[in-house]
């Protein structure tokens, strides 16, 4: 039987694990990249200004040489580019911060889905609005969105649960799908074309109607 069920339930000592590993490897990425990043910023940014105050002063003929106009912007960098960086030490602590909330918190919502029947709708334009949609009783049809079908390899499948992580302030700090059944055939596959009639249905919205009129219950309209 086709069916959808919530589940909230304390997070496993496996999703504990992860929690503490990705927090620890994005923190890690965040330091370690910062420097590039400001560096990078600074070359393109104060390189282009300093060939501008070059080209102005040969214009001219009036002002400081290139050489030293380069050194007043590579200070400007310099300055301006720590002072940057500095700024990515309390976002990281922050983020680390709202991992310990989510630890402390210790809940995990799980939203399971069983489906036998799938329609696809491929947006290659955006990515964003594609979408999967689901018949998950006699009467209901869930949608997912496809930004979170990469999670799981063979996606679609019979019977799969989203699992959400959030911390005490309710926002969600990780998620990832597990996979529970076999993959299945989409019946229909949407164009982008056929769905630019259509309205992008929300991530997890849940419809009363039946997957075979699709058309109807994201409310078809005339394109001019």
């Amino acid at each position: 039987m086709a069916e959808s069920e919530l589940i909230t339930r304390p997070l496993t000592a496996a999703e504990q694990r992860w929690l503490r590993l990705i927090a620890v490897r994005r923190e890690r990425f965040l330091l370690a990249v910062g420097p590039y990043m400001m560096l990078l910023v600074g070359i393109v940014l104060f390189g282009g200004l300093w060939g501008l105050t070059v080209l102005a002063t040969k214009a001219e003929k009036t002002g400081p040489s290139w050489r030293v106009s380069g050194l007043i912007w590579l200070g400007l960098g310099i300055v301006i580019g720590w002072w940057a960086y500095r700024d990515v030490r309390p976002h990281a602590h922050v983020l680390q911060e709202r991992f310990r909330s989510a630890l402390r918190q210790n809940t995990a919502c799980e939203i399971r889905v069983r489906s036998k029947m799938v329609i696809q709708c491929v947006n290659k334009q955006d990515r964003k609005k594609s979408w999967y949609a689901f018949q998950i009783d006699d009467g209901h049809v869930v949608f997912i969105s496809a930004r979170f079908s990469h999670r799981l390899r063979r996606f679609p499948t019979s019977d799969f649960s989203m699992v959400d992580i959030a911390d005490e302030k309710g926002r969600v700090v990780a998620g990832y799908v597990r996979n529970h059944g076999n993959p299945i055939a989409v019946t229909r596959t949407i164009s982008y074309h056929e769905a630019a009639a259509l309205r992008v249905p929300d991530h997890m919205e849940i419809m009363r109607g039946d997957l075979k009129e699709i058309d109807k219950l994201l409310g078809v309209h005339t394109c001019r």
